[in-house]
């Protein structure tokens, strides 16, 4: 794989530690807020985002794919009157492991770009695209991708190899659990002696997931999930989670 980050931010404004010195927009809710002495406009924003869409969409092309699956979606925005809510996003439902036609792609990365969504989008050792804090996407691909890359710098972007720190790097899966209808963190424990590929058949994930997130287990699969850990499981009080991170 070759790995990239591709952003907004001319390296030249960093300093030596990597620190982006030049006071920039990093979210699309700062339109209107005045950066380096201008006003962050409306146009020059969508204008970022357009090249920030056509580079992913030209990265998936290039290499040739119909299909991308879906990652860790989570719903971020609740407030649809926002201004960069558009009404087709309503007809747009992702879930885990969900693999989309390319046609989605572009209005998913705006969405995912505009803080409506969060979510990765992957094929298995072909195509990656990570999207970070503070307007950063990270891109894999199974090929060099000399043309996207000159597309992305001609809409102004910068390309650096960079790999993605959203990648698994292979940690520990850990259990835990948390109250009926309560999101804290009751306790948690770590499960050694689970691979990931029971993993994914616990959790009944393709083999393209590269099993990185936080997972609900559904209640069929727990006693399977009980010859794993040491904790007694109790369903009647509690929900369970696996999270590989």
């Amino acid at each position: 794989m070759y790995h990239w980050r591709v952003t907004k931010y001319n390296p030249s404004n960093r300093n030596s530690q990597g620190h982006y010195l030049k006071d920039e927009w990093t979210c699309p809710s700062e339109i209107g807020k005045v950066f380096d002495g201008k006003q962050f406009t409306l146009e020059e924003y969508l204008n970022v985002e357009n090249a920030y869409v056509a580079t992913v969409f030209s990265f998936i092309k290039e290499i040739g794919l119909d299909l991308v699956r879906v990652i860790n979606p989570t719903k971020l925005l609740s407030n649809n009157n926002d201004r960069l809510f558009e009404p087709k996003f309503e007809q747009i439902h992702l879930y885990e492991d969900q693999l989309i036609d390319i046609s989605l792609v572009p209005d998913i990365c705006r969405m995912v770009l505009r803080n409506i969504i969060g979510c990765k989008l992957v094929r298995k050792d072909k195509f990656y695209v990570h999207f970070g804090w503070d307007y950063y996407m990270y891109i894999g691909s199974m090929l060099p991708s000399e043309e996207t890359i000159r597309l992305a710098k001609s809409n102004g972007l910068y390309v650096e190899e960079d790999v993605s720190p959203y990648l698994f790097s292979g940690g520990i899966p850990t259990l835990s659990w948390s109250k009926k209808d309560d999101f804290i963190i009751h306790e948690e424990e770590q499960l050694d002696g689970l691979s990931l590929e029971e993993i994914r058949t616990l959790l009944c994930l393709s083999e393209d997931h590269p099993m990185t997130g936080h997972f609900v287990i559904m209640e069929q699969r727990i006693n399977q999930l009980q010859q794993k850990a040491t904790h007694i499981i109790d369903t009647e009080k509690f929900d369970y989670f696996i999270s590989c991170e």
